[in-house]
């Protein structure tokens, strides 16, 4: 509460009407950034809440009315911690009701216009890609690849991302980020050599060894472009690369050669990089977790915004070979596949395993395992809440933390509470 002078000794008698605005009427807050359902953004600073009504100002001193239902779930956190009506949420094993978990990659209003093409070019080693710009992301592609579902896509995704994460659209602040699309033949593997050499130069040898025996059988990677390259570009530093099929390409499994805006394979490479992002990296010795929770969320944007799945986890084996393993066949059916798999007793799920394995060894029961995993840990409001609080404890500690510690966030006693919560879920109805 705002300092006040101290008032005369006398009573002093509040209407109901009354007292309730002054509750509700907050002291000035700094401006921040909103995000609205369907995708609209604005620098505001909150001036009250009334009911499911927010009243906003924006910097021309314009007050906007806003409803909650609208806004994302960093505002509603927001909201709750300054706004005197609001009242935090469990996230225990209790039913949390039947609230739906809004769907904002796809009820996004994406406009074409905020998209910019022939926007330049940039050079990456001897390779030049031309630039389309969104109002988040540069999409850099090789001659005759479309850069437009991509743009559309990444945006949505974008939207996703920032509607669960508070902190997500901080980190681009005033940059982009880079989406390389490059033609199989020649570009990606020149784009591969050109990294393999970045590492190698900043004596990064080791991982310059893995990347270069498995680019070239590779459909996409994350990479970091060098600091002055990306400084010079508006760009992050971060950025993903994906073998795109340009005009009269040959079809091969390798190459992203997908139409439309929900492609497959597109959709979990950016979802799993825009995880990632927010995540803030892991080390390199704390892997414990990573293949449940992240390869888990990639497939389940995959399949839960396409309807199906054409993504295969590349296996680096010993003597330097690669081969590939992917999931059940029907991206559709892998909810009941794994129903019929438990129920039968051909399948044993266990955390404890899940969270040892890899994407080195994963067969098609562990991916549809941490598919449904992931789906859990965000398949209600208040579990999506706490799986945005498991993101930042990752980003702070740089490693997934232990099942004990994730059961405590989603408030279960531990790791085998956590289990019994996940199961039960994947037995009922609401796992299909």
């Amino acid at each position: 509460m705002m300092n006040r002078p101290p008032l005369s000794n006398r009573k002093l008698l509040f209407t109901g009407a009354a007292l309730f605005a002054l509750l509700n009427t907050l002291p000035a807050l700094e401006p921040r950034l909103w995000i609205s359902l369907d995708g609209r953004t604005i620098d505001a600073e909150l001036i009250k809440t009334d009911g499911d009504i927010v009243e906003l100002k924006d910097k021309e001193g314009r007050v906007l009315k806003v409803p909650k239902s609208s806004l994302s779930f960093g505002d509603l956190d927001y909201i709750a911690e300054y706004g005197p009506e609001e009242k935090k949420s469990s996230l225990g094993s209790k039913p949390a009701g039947k609230a739906k978990v809004p769907n904002p990659a796809k009820e996004m209003k994406f406009s074409p216009k905020s998209v910019k093409k022939d926007a330049g070019e940039i050079k990456l080693g001897t390779l030049s890609f031309q630039v389309t710009e969104t109002p988040r992301f540069k999409i850099l592609t090789s001659k005759g690849v479309d850069p437009m579902d991509t743009a559309e896509l990444a945006e949505r995704l974008w939207h996703d991302m920032a509607f669960f994460h508070a902190s997500f659209a901080g980190k681009f602040k005033d940059r982009r980020m880079a989406i390389i699309l490059a033609e199989p033949e020649k570009d990606f593997t020149e784009l591969g050599a050109w990294y393999v050499e970045i590492l190698n130069a900043a004596g990064n040898t080791e991982p310059a060894a893995d990347l270069k025996s498995r680019w070239p059988n590779s459909s996409s990677s994350a990479i970091n472009l060098p600091a002055d390259l990306a400084g010079q570009n508006g760009l992050l530093t971060e950025a993903t690369v994906i073998r795109s099929a340009g005009r009269g390409a040959k079809p091969s499994p390798l190459v992203d050669s997908a139409k439309g805006v929900w492609a497959p394979f597109r959709t979990h490479t950016l979802a799993g990089h825009f995880l990632a992002l927010q995540a803030g990296g892991t080390s390199s010795f704390a892997k414990e977790g990573i293949f449940a929770i992240f390869t888990g969320h990639a497939f389940h944007k995959e399949i839960d915004l396409t309807g199906q799945t054409v993504t295969g986890i590349l296996h680096q084996e010993t003597g330097k070979k690669t081969s590939a393993a992917g999931g059940y066949d029907n991206g559709k059916n892998w909810p009941g596949e794994l129903k019929r798999r438990i129920r039968k007793g051909e399948l044993k799920p266990s955390l404890i395993t899940l969270f040892a394995s890899s994407s080195n060894d994963a067969q098609p029961d562990d991916l549809a395992m941490a598919y449904s995993f992931s789906r859990f840990l965000q398949s209600t409001p208040e579990r999506h809440t706490a799986y945005s609080k498991l993101m930042e404890r990752i980003s702070t500690s740089r490693q997934v933390p232990d099942l004990d510690s994730i059961a405590k966030i989603y408030s279960l006693d531990d790791g085998p509470a956590l289990e019994k919560a996940w199961l039960a879920w994947v037995d009922s109805n609401d796992f299909r």
